[in-house]
């Protein structure tokens, strides 16, 4: 005993003398697993399948798409939170996370999650058929406002993104409309072509048909900036309308997850978002590489936090 004591001491000894520090297993060292708290086959599911491969070449290891649906991305994000917190499992959870904070009950507890990064966004659209008399935001807005309350807005669902996002937009422009509830982006947007509605709330991944038959016009989108991906549509604010907020993607880790291992996925996701192939890759299915390391998302995620309860308690949605 007293032979490995003094081993113990020298070994301590030789860390003091020569500063040396142990050295720590580098992270990753094995596969790790995204969970996506929707099922296969929808827009997130399908947006990662695309880019884990990216993903697997920044860190090299695989990374195993994992789909656990229910409760409207709650199931699924529950049990992230209840994941060992060394980084190996992650999440892709988007804005209807955020609300669910205040739309569900028991309330979903996000605060028990770390933000890593934003990595997607998607702008809503103000969309009306094409033969609509609206042919500008302005044209809208001042229909609108010369007639409260009689306009047929559509949107997926009631307390979901595209609902609280279009309610926020006319919110902030001091108008009041109808809000009907569509079971979905596609049923809300075929609505608006099928002239059920007037003007529909939805993402623009959801319009491509109804756009390439030219049934439908997009008189402004919900962007800070004009689209990459649909550069001649003007956003809210440059037509006077002072309103940002998209949809967006961010990935989570568990709470108590250590700093280093974020680190390292958020320099991972970081590379990944500027590599020219993964960003035609993610084009090519509609998706907005709309990358935001630690630091900014935390204080983004805080903001819009705030605005977002505030409507949801507006349109009384909040439980």
């Amino acid at each position: 005993m007293k032979k490995y004591l003094k081993s113990v001491l020298i070994v301590v000894l030789v860390f003091v003398m020569t500063g040396a520090a142990p050295v720590m297993a580098s992270f990753p060292e094995d596969n790790l697993t995204v969970i996506i708290p929707w099922g296969a086959g929808g827009r997130t599911d399908i947006a990662a399948r695309v880019w884990a491969p990216f993903l697997e070449q920044e860190l090299g290891q695989t990374v195993i798409v994992s789909n656990l649906p229910g409760a409207g991305g709650v199931s699924g994000s529950n049990a992230l939170i209840r994941e060992t917190p060394d980084g190996y499992t992650f999440g892709v959870l988007s804005i209807s996370l955020n609300l669910a904070q205040w739309t569900k009950i028991p309330p979903f507890e996000m605060h028990r999650l770390e933000p890593v990064c934003m990595i997607f966004a998607s702008p809503m659209s103000l969309t009306v058929s094409a033969d609509s008399p609206w042919e500008t935001l302005q044209d809208y807005l001042d229909y609108v406002e010369a007639n409260p309350g009689t306009v047929l807005h559509s949107a997926s669902g009631s307390g979901t993104s595209q609902h609280v996002i279009s309610a926020a937009f006319h919110r902030t422009a001091g108008l009041d409309v109808i809000f009907v509830p569509y079971d979905g982006d596609g049923p809300a947007a075929l609505a608006v072509a099928n002239k059920e509605v007037q003007a529909a709330g939805s993402p623009m991944i959801a319009l491509g048909p109804y756009l390439e038959a030219e049934e439908i016009r997009v008189l402004g989108l919900s962007s800070p900036q004009r689209s990459p991906l649909f550069p001649d549509i003007p956003t809210f604010r440059e037509q006077g309308v002072d309103f940002a907020l998209e949809s967006f993607d961010g990935i989570y880790v568990p709470e108590g997850t250590s700093e280093d291992v974020i680190k390292v996925l958020e320099e991972a996701f970081g590379r990944m978002a500027e590599n020219p192939e993964f960003i035609e890759a993610m084009h090519q299915i509609y998706y907005e590489v709309a990358f935001m390391p630690r630091a900014e998302f935390t204080e983004f995620l805080d903001e819009t936090n705030a605005m977002l309860e505030e409507v949801v308690d507006d349109l009384g949605l909040k439980l």
